[in-house]
């Protein structure tokens, strides 16, 4: 059974359940949490040396290649360009459309601590670079730099670190190995944590001021899934099926919607992208975790959406 298979079968799976669990069901909640809690330690378990070692690499590549520099440039722009155009789009989208608005809820609720500039700058660049690797798992920029300056400085040594590529080269296929198992366990846990996300969902006060939120964010997902996102791969020449393209991306967009971490489903993606889509490493090893780190366009369409409908 291929990965698409497994997951569209645990995404039922898990909706079923989170329809059909009472929510004043015991300790379900506490049994789904940790549950949910463990699966997604594991899913960044093997990530982060993962991370490490690939970035590296192909840094070391790209560092090497005439064109590396050009292929850098266009990527920052294109997650850019990606991430202003979902924010113009989502907001097109509801002056355009007949929605009323959702009225605005006032509540008190305690305001979370925001990290200023100069503790964003301590993570990213702590005073011992190995510390980014034993660091939470938010702190994966600061891994993503390090593995960076890591592979940039092999390419100024290039004539005598073979040693050093030849290790990171052995230590990449192990946990490139280890990884599909991972993907795959993450596969059928995604069953309990989209329960667990549609039971939250199902206990927010006031779900019903919500449903024409929700309405609108699927209706813009289903159209840029199946139909804009194919138009661009047919127009751009990349893939003569771009549906069969798409296919393959919907592991890492279902453990993402239903984790809700910003990082889980890189790791489904990045298998995807080595063995299912056949890219190159620079796609694979070094777009794919910086797109996880910056790319931000799904976050500025729900924000932009919910700016102007509430």
């Amino acid at each position: 059974m291929k990965l698409w298979q497994k997951i569209v079968i645990s995404t039922a799976i898990g909706l079923v359940l989170g329809l059909l669990l009472p929510l004043s069901g015991g300790d379900t909640r506490a049994v789904l949490k940790i549950l949910g809690d463990l699966l997604m330690s594991l899913g960044t378990y093997i990530l982060i040396p993962l991370l490490f070692a690939q970035v590296s690499l192909a840094t070391f590549d790209l560092a090497g290649d005439p064109s590396g520099r050009h292929f850098s440039l266009r990527a920052i722009l294109f997650l850019l360009l990606s991430t202003f155009g979902f924010a113009l789009a989502g907001g097109l989208a509801i002056l355009v459309l007949p929605i009323d608005r959702i009225p605005v809820i006032v509540e008190e609720s305690a305001m979370k601590d925001i990290p200023g500039i100069d503790l964003i700058l301590q993570n990213l660049f702590a005073p011992n670079a190995l510390q980014v690797l034993t660091g939470p798992v938010q702190y994966i920029p600061g891994i993503f730099i390090f593995a960076l300056i890591f592979g940039f400085g092999l390419h100024t040594q290039r004539n005598t670190v073979k040693p050093v590529l030849d290790f990171l080269e052995a230590t990449s296929r192990v946990l490139v190995s280890l990884n599909r198992y991972v993907v795959e366990i993450l596969i059928y846990g995604t069953a309990i944590l989209l329960c667990a996300r549609i039971i939250a969902i199902r206990e927010t006060p006031d779900l019903e001021l919500f449903i024409r939120l929700f309405l609108v964010l699927v209706g813009l997902g289903v159209l840029l899934f199946c139909g804009i996102y194919p138009l661009l791969l047919r127009f751009m020449g990349f893939h003569q099926k771009p549906f069969a393209w798409l296919r393959h991306t919907l592991t890492p967009i279902v453990i993402g919607l239903s984790s809700g971490n910003n990082y889980l489903p890189l790791g489904a993606q990045m298998k995807n992208g080595l063995e299912n889509l056949r890219y190159n490493r620079r796609i694979w090893a070094w777009f794919y975790p910086l797109a996880s780190i910056t790319g931000r366009a799904g976050t500025a369409l729900v924000t932009s959406v919910s700016f102007f409908l509430v």
